[in-house]
């Protein structure tokens, strides 16, 4: 089978200004060579220009060295600021992301068959029915929950009755502009679009594209999960999202790039073998993944006052702490620590790693502190944990947000 090529919108607009400029600038490569910052695995930080990957993922560039593969890699980093998705509805893609869900915004979604084809803000494509979760008009946490916990053979539609949200299953037989269409109990029904909040797919068995996969977000606000197979000399990145799918978009589209690797365990991603949560004052709330303590966004504040937020991570609240196993391939425990943003500067709290029982780093944090950089070693422990302790005003608004909390192995690849 041939596989299915598909080029985000944005293509055909840069080939006429490409052109443009070799008329007018003899030093194109200098108008479009995008200064990158790639993190590697062993906790450096290299500043260049991507200038092509190739299919068993050696990366070639200036400023980047000889030695460089995409395994090797945590992150690809620009300073292009992602635009809000503005759109009609959003679409939920399949893929195991620890940087949020993948998802793209949408005017207007068909599903005809196996196939779901879109249009909206990163330009009209198809994907296999395989690769989408969920298709949103209306968010809630109904929605939420629906998509976090997929049924395996049923998919549903989840609409709005008088104000409140009900399910209906079966089998999504299409989807138009105007209506939903649901076999519910062996008869195709319609449901008009104006009352669906959202569908929310079966999970029918999606497999990871071969290859070294990750999370691409692009700077209209889409966020992709796939496997990059290749950055070419003209600068077109090439993503498989499924078996026989693949999409295409040009490097100046791209915000960043985060890969899956081996050698990460985000701890929001596993369930902690120990918990102990206690408050003196304040209502007890359990601990939070990927969300603040309180449902909200895991932000805090930069240290340039610019909010600082994070798509992966652990809220907590004073008093917690939460243990982890380490099976001992991994040696750095390495996380960004601060007080939630929507305390608005309250809290002071301290925050304190142990390996094995044993406290290892302590500092104290507030709502005024500069992000805490942590990165130490925790090659010979067996567990870690993640503590919050009350500061001098009790417990009060000592909600603490352990940024991009992973276990690394910064040693040889394996």
């Amino acid at each position: 089978m041939t596989p299915t090529k598909h080029t985000l919108s944005g293509i055909v607009a840069f080939a006429s200004i490409q052109f443009l400029t070799l008329a007018l600038c003899p030093d194109f490569g200098s108008v479009f060579a995008q200064q990158l910052f790639l993190q590697t695995v062993d906790g450096q930080q290299v500043e260049g220009v991507v200038q092509r990957i190739d299919e068993t993922g050696h990366v070639t560039g200036i400023g980047i060295g000889d030695d460089v593969n995409l395994d090797s890699i945590l992150s690809i980093q620009t300073n292009r600021v992602v635009k809000p998705v503005v759109s009609r509805m959003q679409v939920f893609l399949v893929g195991d992301t620890a940087w949020g869900m993948a998802r793209v915004g949408a005017e207007n979604v068909r599903i005809e068959g196996d196939k779901v084809s879109l249009a909206g803000g990163a330009g009209k494509f198809e994907l296999p029915l395989q690769t989408v979760r969920a298709i949103v008009w209306r968010d809630s946490k109904t929605v939420q929950q629906a998509i976090a916990k997929p049924s395996a053979d049923i998919d549903r539609v989840i609409v709005n009755v008088d104000g409140a949200a009900q399910t209906v299953s079966g089998v999504i037989e299409g989807v138009s502009s105007d209506a939903v269409r649901i076999d519910y109990k062996g008869k195709v029904r319609s449901i008009g679009i104006a009352k669906v909040n959202a569908i929310v797919l079966a999970n029918v068995g999606y497999k990871e594209p071969a290859g070294v996969v990750g999370s691409v977000a692009t700077t209209d606000g889409a966020r992709f999960f796939g496997a990059i197979r290749s950055w070419s000399d003209d600068s077109i990145v090439t993503l498989a999202i499924a078996k026989d799918t693949t999409l295409e978009f040009h490097a100046r589209q791209l915000a960043e790039v985060q890969i899956k690797s081996d050698r990460v365990l985000f701890l929001s991603k596993v369930e902690p073998v120990a918990v102990n949560e206690t408050t003196d004052f304040v209502e007890p709330r359990s601990f939070q993944r990927d969300q603040s303590v309180t449902g909200g966004e895991l932000q805090i504040r930069g240290a340039d006052d610019r909010p600082i937020t994070f798509g992966n991570g652990i809220g907590a609240q004073a008093t917690s702490e939460l243990t982890y196993v380490n099976d001992k391939k991994f040696n750095r425990l390495v996380a960004t620590v601060g007080i939630d943003l929507a305390t608005q500067g309250r809290g002071d709290c301290r925050v304190v790693v142990k390996t094995d029982g044993v406290e290892v780093f302590s500092q104290r944090v507030t709502g005024n502190s500069d992000p805490l950089e942590l990165d130490l070693d925790v090659a010979s422990a067996g567990r870690v944990s993640l503590v919050v302790l009350p500061g001098r005003e009790f417990d009060l608004a000592d909600h603490v947000v352990w940024g991009d909390v992973k276990l690394v192995n910064t040693k040889d690849s394996k």
